[in-house]
């Protein structure tokens, strides 16, 4: 029995018979990938030649990744030049060299690499290969605890414990010290034990009194700290207005993480009144500070258009700073700007890379994303026992198509309308745009339920409403021939281009149509080819046999 990378079933053979993943996929995208990666790292590619070096030096071939991880290292790289740093102190493929370790740690630390910042800040701690400096060595360790680094946190807790590089503080100490445990350290849990068995432990009351007094006091990382303790309610009554509260003040003396904090309260009105422009801003601060979180929220804003003007160049710069550092949903944003064509040309196979690397991290965004690939590229070639049995499983599209053969009829399934219905309900109760404008198509024809127009209306509205490329499609074509409603051909490009931008092919294909004729929008022959050309490429029939004529005419 194999267990599926993604969700988790266990089955026999090759291929998941749930999610429809192939055993061996996501290791055949991966050596797709380092094929590619290895061709344009030795063009010169940064990010390539970054790639490649990690590979390596996981494979523990350290000669062969030297060469691509100082390409990487001199094009600035920070994950590359803390391997070399790492390379250089333990020997590996080099003679071993404390001053080659310690310039290229530090150079990472500038770029702000968490794991250099703590070696750094070790380096300083201890006087090793440099000039002994505790105070220096506490800076590396904030720099490095600010990403919520585990040994840092740990680190700094022992300093603040034991008055090393800053005043003694041990209500602080105990602070960091629960951060690292939180962030998987396993010896401060430990330590912490040792604590509280020794009854050196404070109490809930005694840490939050300390904690209170330095926040009301200014201190900006106790404010968030405190915003953090009413956000989750463990130790006082859960309140979301305080914690606003004490987000804003941090904020507002440009605490990072308060920043990306007070920027989700207005995002989803917790605390504050909804305001997603206010949300945008804040996001933007903590972005522009390097928070991964708020340059990944903030990708997201330019991406839906919400709280800034929708610029999915914007978009994918964001995605990709914080994909650069490991976010998965940003790698999942990334991989969404890649398979629908925004702001990066259009290309399926990088797409479905970014989405095995982002389930493999366990967002659950990928994972389904991955699943409805499958789902919607295996579909086709089931026979109707299989697919069938994959609607039961409730597959949403395994459900939809299962509805599409009942509702048209097939070599292998007799038309009937009653079976349709049922299964375009089912697809439509796990939010299938599709299957809602099915369900509104057969209220509005009468087929398998009594025609109503009124109740068709309100399928198709919520069709569209969730972003359904065949419902926005269908206004397109009623706005287009004034059908029920007044005839306008701005609202037809509009809803045309919405399905257009999902690469859907047909209103890639009236979007061609459009442009050809002039209707909504200029005539423009290059552009009305463009589109053309698009929806061919996704298989529209039309499309192709237009463009097979013009080139016969030619």
């Amino acid at each position: 029995m194999a267990e599926c990378l993604f969700c988790g079933h266990k089955f026999k053979g090759d291929v998941c018979d749930i999610c429809g993943t192939p055993y061996n996929w996501i290791y055949l995208q991966y050596a797709k990938e380092r094929k590619e990666q290895k061709a344009l790292a030795e063009q010169g590619d940064i990010k390539a030649a970054l790639r490649m070096g990690q590979y390596l030096f996981d494979k523990r071939d350290y000669a062969g990744c030297i060469p691509y991880l100082l390409t990487a290292a001199n094009g600035g790289e920070d994950e590359a030049e803390a391997l070399m740093g790492q390379i250089y102190y333990n020997g590996l493929g080099v003679v071993q060299d404390l001053s080659e370790s310690i310039k290229w740690h530090s150079a990472a630390a500038e770029h702000g690499n968490a794991d250099s910042q703590f070696d750094m800040g070790l380096f300083y701690s201890l006087g090793e290969g440099v000039e002994k400096d505790e105070k220096k060595g506490v800076e590396y360790f904030k720099k490095a605890a600010g990403q919520e680094h585990a040994k840092s946190l740990s680190a700094l807790g022992k300093c603040y414990y034991s008055g090393i590089g800053v005043d003694m503080d041990k209500f602080t100490a105990i602070d960091y010290f629960i951060l690292a445990a939180q962030n998987g350290d396993k010896d401060t849990e430990e330590f912490i034990e040792h604590l509280q068995a020794e009854g050196e432990f404070p109490s809930h009351e005694e840490r939050l009194d300390a904690l209170k007094k330095k926040a009301e006091g200014g201190d900006a990382k106790s404010q968030t700290t405190l915003g953090c303790v009413y956000d989750e309610g463990d130790v006082v009554e859960q309140n979301d207005s305080e914690a606003a509260k004490w987000y804003l003040k941090a904020a507002k003396q440009g605490y990072v993480d308060a920043q990306c904090r007070i920027g989700f309260c207005y995002k989803y009105g917790k605390g504050v009144k909804k305001n997603v422009i206010e949300a945008a801003k804040w996001y933007l601060k903590a972005a522009e500070q390097g928070d991964t979180d708020a340059q990944n929220n903030i990708g997201c804003c330019y991406y839906e258009g919400d709280g800034v003007p929708q610029d999915f160049e914007q978009a994918v710069k964001w995605f990709t700073l914080s994909a650069e550092k490991n976010n998965p949903a940003a790698i999942f944003g990334l991989g969404t700007c890649y398979y629908y064509g925004h702001g990066r040309t259009k290309n399926i196979g990088t797409a479905i890379s970014l989405f095995c690397k982002s389930a493999a991290m366990g967002c659950e965004e990928a994972i389904l994303a991955l699943k409805e690939f499958h789902d919607d590229h295996d579909l086709d070639n089931l026979d109707l026992k299989t697919l069938t049995q994959r609607a039961d499983d409730g597959v949403a599209r395994a459900q939809y198509k299962l509805g599409r053969n009942y509702y048209e009829g097939t070599d292998t399934v007799s038309q009937d309308y009653d079976m349709a219905l049922k299964w375009f309900h089912k697809a439509a109760n796990q939010g299938l745009a599709d299957a809602l404008f099915y369900i509104g198509c057969s209220y509005n024809e009468g087929k398998g339920v009594e025609k109503d127009k009124h109740t068709a209306e309100k399928y198709f509205e919520k069709a569209v409403l969730q972003g359904g490329a065949l419902a926005q499609c269908y206004y397109g074509h009623r706005y287009l021939d004034g059908n029920g409603v007044r005839k306008n051909s701005d609202k037809a490009i509009s809803w045309f281009k919405k399905a257009a931008d999902q690469c859907y092919p047909h209103g890639q294909y009236m979007l061609g149509i459009c442009y050809g004729r002039g209707e909504g929008v200029n005539s423009n022959f290059d552009k009305a080819m463009e589109w053309l050309h698009c929806a061919a490429e996704n298989g529209h029939e039309g499309a192709i046999h237009m463009l097979q004529s013009l080139e016969q005419d030619e």
